[in-house]
């Protein structure tokens, strides 16, 4: 992305709410699409900081790892199950 500033019109929407559009080059160079959320914060009293909202990447792995081991389980219980009531 350029490091000169852009200009940008202020808008208003609703009953209490402004908008300002992110140039799209910063939105692709930090990866985000449509629905991300970004931080927004006072930086003084004239500049607001904008930062993409990053989620922990290890509690992806975590996640996947806990719907692997539950799915073994509940496959081994429904195998259990079957087996039971094929001896019954």
């Amino acid at each position: 992305m350029a490091d000169k500033d852009q200009i940008r019109k202020i808008q208003f929407t609703g009953k209490s709410s402004y908008i300002v559009s992110l140039p799209k080059d910063w939105i692709t160079d930090q990866g985000l699409k449509q629905g991300d959320q970004v931080s927004v914060g006072r930086n003084g009293s004239n500049t607001l900081e904008v930062k993409p909202v990053n989620f922990s990447k290890s509690s992806v792995p975590n996640t996947l790892l806990t719907v692997i081991i539950l799915s073994f389980i509940f496959n081994f219980l429904y195998y259990i199950a079957c087996r039971m009531s094929f001896y019954s």
